[in-house]
């Protein structure tokens, strides 16, 4: 969803300088992992991250590009009065594109530049994200530093399973356990989020290193989950 009111009117552009929207050509910058489309005349300058589009018919549009920690796509924005701003995500990628003019078909074209930003994400790091919760242990502290300490070998399970499969989703292994009387009595094993890759290696490899993990309980009755939420980013 917009976050402003974008009113696209762009089919009625006949400006020689600007062209027909459906003409523009693409433009590109791959350190900064941007693409746009822009008018055929118009001047781009990058430099140091920000990206500057002009042309005699255009308002000026300036682009900035940035490292991020957020890991989701999204683009919002559009015009308001001849106000143009844009923010745009991909994962470990941050865009902002604004403009202003005192016409109402530039700033129409220039929310047009803006609308046609696609990022490229960053770089993946594939890694495990770890999610533990444990009731009636005697030191609850403990079990989780003792999971935390087998990250390195959790992520390489992770990495071996997108060897095998590159396109593997974000998906979760967990295991879930009861103790009775200091021993455990009950373990369940899912799989989620994996929908039609198999992930049955993958479990088998964080399974095997996590029913290893001892757990010293403090009551009769003890319980224990561990999430293991494979990342790209």
């Amino acid at each position: 969803m917009r976050s402003l009111v974008i009113l696209m009117l762009l089919g009625n552009v006949v400006s020689a300088d600007v062209g027909s929207p459906s003409t523009w050509p693409s433009w590109k910058d791959a350190k900064l992992g941007i693409a746009l489309k822009r008018p055929a005349a118009a001047k781009v300058v990058s430099s140091k991250g920000t990206i500057t589009i002009s042309g005699a018919e255009l308002a000026t549009v300036t682009i900035t590009v940035a490292p991020s920690d957020d890991r989701g796509t999204n683009k919002n924005g559009g015009v308001s009065g001849t106000h143009v701003e844009y923010t745009i995500d991909a994962p470990k990628r941050h865009a902002t594109c604004t403009a202003d003019s005192d016409d109402k078909d530039k700033a129409d074209v220039a929310s047009y530049i803006c609308d046609s930003i696609a990022l490229t994400p960053g770089a993946k790091h594939p890694h495990v994200e770890l999610q533990i919760e444990s009731d009636g242990l005697a030191d609850g502290a403990a079990f989780e530093k003792s999971v935390r300490a087998k990250q390195g070998a959790l992520d390489a399970c992770w990495k071996k399973a997108l060897a095998k499969d590159k396109e593997l989703p974000e998906g979760s292994v967990s295991l879930d356990r009861t103790y009775d009387h200091g021993k455990p009595a009950q373990s369940n094993q899912h799989l989620e989020n994996f929908f039609d890759h198999d992930a049955k290696a993958l479990g088998a490899c964080v399974f095997a290193i996590l029913a290893k993990l001892p757990a010293k309980t403090a009551a009769d009755a003890a319980t224990t989950k561990i999430e293991v939420i494979g990342q790209y980013y």
